[in-house]
This record gives C-alpha cells, sequence and structure tokens, in this order.
C-alpha cells in the first residue's frame, strides 16, 4: 500500500479536488508543502502551477478552477497580491468563488522579522496591506481559519483535510442510510 493511500480515510472512494489559493512570491515553498500533504491526504491538487497555455483570460481560469474545487486551500501571509480589476485580488476573487474553504493564517511573530520581498512593493504597498488586514478580517467572518507558522503548516492542513473530509463523508453516509 502506498503512502498515500495509508493516510487517506479508509473506504474513501472519491477523489475530493483541492485548489490551492495564495499569493505566489512569498508562498512558492508553502504552495509545495500544501501540496505534497494534499496528495498525501489521497486527494487531487490543482492550482497555478498547473495551469496550461489557454485562450480563456487568466482571471477566468482561476475563477473556474476555485470554482470547481471540491475545496479550496488557501493560503494568507504578507502580500495582498495582484489585483487584476484594481480593487480586489485574484486571491480574494478565489475565496470569493469557492464553494467551500479551508483558510490557513500566518502566525506573524514581531520577533522574526519578515523579508521584504515577502510584503507587496510599489507605490500602493501599504493600501495593500490595509486590504489584506481587511480580507483577513472577512475571513474571521466567515469562518474558523487556521493559524501556521513555517513548522505547522503541512500538519495543520492534514488534519483540516481528513476532518473536512470525514465531515462530507458522514453526511452523505448519513443522507444514504435514510434513503434506505
Amino acid at each position: 500500500m502506498t503512502k498515500q493511500k495509508a493516510l487517506a480515510s479508509p473506504g474513501t472512494t472519491k477523489s475530493y479536488k483541492v485548489f490551492v489559493s495564495s499569493t505566489y512570491l512569498d508562498n512558492q515553498e508553502r504552495r509545495r508543502i500544501v501540496q505534497d500533504v494534499i496528495t498525501r491526504a489521497g486527494m487531487v491538487w490543482h492550482g497555478m502551477e498547473l495551469f496550461a497555455a489557454s485562450t480563456r483570460p487568466v482571471v477566468e481560469e482561476c475563477l473556474r478552477y476555485a470554482r470547481e474545487a471540491d475545496v479550496l486551500v488557501g493560503i494568507i501571509a504578507h502580500r495582498y497580491g495582484w489585483e487584476p480589476d484594481g480593487k480586489k485580488s485574484i486571491t480574494e476573487m478565489e475565496y470569493d468563488a469557492a464553494k467551500e474553504r479551508l483558510m490557513f493564517l500566518i502566525n506573524h511573530n514581531p520577533d522574526i522579522p519578515v523579508p521584504q520581498k515577502n510584503y507587496d512593493e510599489g507605490p500602493d504597498r501599504w493600501k495593500k496591506q490595509d486590504k489584506l488586514e481587511a480580507f483577513k478580517k472577512k475571513i474571521v467572518q466567515d469562518q474558523t481559519p487556521a493559524i501556521f507558522n513555517e513548522t505547522t503548516l503541512g500538519s495543520i492542513v492534514l488534519d483540516s483535510l481528513n476532518k473536512w473530509r470525514e465531515e462530507k463523508e458522514g453526511a452523505a453516509g448519513r443522507r444514504n442510510r435514510f434513503k434506505k
């Protein structure tokens, strides 16, 4: 039995699609960790790393992937990111488009300096920081996010995905029992 199957829930027959959403420049390593965890959980990840050339606009593709996923895993760190419409980041647009979301917010430790490259750049930097804080507040109002640091992200995402799957399959199992 492969490690992937060993970590997946027993009796799981559905292959869940998980869309990984985050800014890219500050989260490349975190995205790799999360993608590995999703695979280890027996699920299939989707994200910008897998996008093929398309005649569709980038925003349309991102939102399509977010809508089609069973669940979106969002990694929120220090950047608000690209705003295709000049108002809202693509990450927040994906969040809004998703059916279900598991969100992970970085636990900022003020004693550990964050490299400047991990923040939005340019003249709108502070406006984007304000938007990022508003987005985090929106997330906290909508649901319960998990707080992570660099050493806990993988285990927290794996635990959250397994609990999410148990809830999905438990609800489906209960519905099927009542149909008999």
